[in-house]
């Protein structure tokens, strides 16, 4: 973290299906051990799913647990391995994390993973629990693409839907085309206050995660032709860390140096 300037990392535990059909359930307990280690560094995102396979009361239980015991502000919510985002069944999972003024962040766009179902996790289905939770704050991953587009439409309409880059922000150094357009029409419709950084790997390491976000340019062309604004200084700080310590209710502290 402090190689590539990251001062605080939400850390948070995936359940994906084996190739058997079988998943775990959360594994919360064991990102707790590593999340005390370093409290000041990490922020714990627990995932309370499958919620349907676990059974949406017992969900609702570990929630609830895991706010009171150590003051969790945000969870994950993965879709693909679940069921449906807009699925009438979580309604009351959903009501007690606006209860709990929680942040809930979610899968949306593909699959990715297999045994996932990209069904389920199609951005407009966001729509439905937007319109019945509107003080439910909801951070949605992976730009939402390949559905971006209606992501973006949601964001500019509801004031508690948030855009987060995670995975796709790799793109920036190897697909730049493609990433000019996410980070582009994000900006364009939701807004640079509403969006988030994320790297939802750590496999190639935080700083190659990080630093080709440094210097990546919107070009003449997207902001000619596509309308796409400049991204300046202040925008990527609000990207890198601003916007999210303001959802979370974090004051923002240097502490690690970005290398120079």
């Amino acid at each position: 973290m402090d190689a590539s300037g990251t001062d605080m990392a939400c850390v948070i535990p995936e359940g994906f299906f084996c190739s058997g059909g079988t998943t775990p359930i959360s594994t919360n307990a064991w990102m707790l051990t590593g999340v005390q280690k370093y409290p000041d560094r990490f922020i714990m995102c627990p995932n309370f799913g499958p919620i349907i396979q676990r059974g949406v009361d017992e969900a609702i239980r570990e929630m609830e647990f895991m706010v009171k015991e150590y003051g969790v502000k945000v969870f994950k919510f993965y879709c693909p391995e679940d069921t449906y985002i807009n699925d009438k069944r979580l309604w009351p999972f959903f009501a007690k994390a606006q209860e709990l003024n929680l942040v809930m962040q979610v899968h949306t766009g593909t699959g990715y993973v297999y045994g996932g179902r990209n069904k389920y996790c199609h951005p407009a289905l966001l729509e439905d629990v937007l319109y019945d939770f509107y003080d439910l704050r909801i951070v949605a991953f992976h730009f939402g693409w390949p559905h971006h587009r209606e992501l973006n439409l949601l964001a500019a309409t509801f004031p508690n839907l948030y855009i987060s880059v995670s995975f796709l922000n790799h793109a920036a150094s190897w697909r730049p085309k493609l990433f000019q357009e996410l980070i582009g029409e994000a900006m364009l419709y939701a807004t640079v206050d509403k969006i988030v950084w994320g790297s939802d790997t750590n496999g190639s390491g935080m700083k190659d995660c990080v630093d080709p976000f440094h210097t990546f340019q919107i070009d003449e062309e997207g902001n000619r032709g596509w309308g796409y604004a400049y991204i300046t200084d202040e925008d990527r700080a609000k990207i890198f860390g601003l916007n999210m310590a303001k959802l979370l209710g974090i004051e923002p502290k240097k502490r690690a140096r970005r290398p120079i």
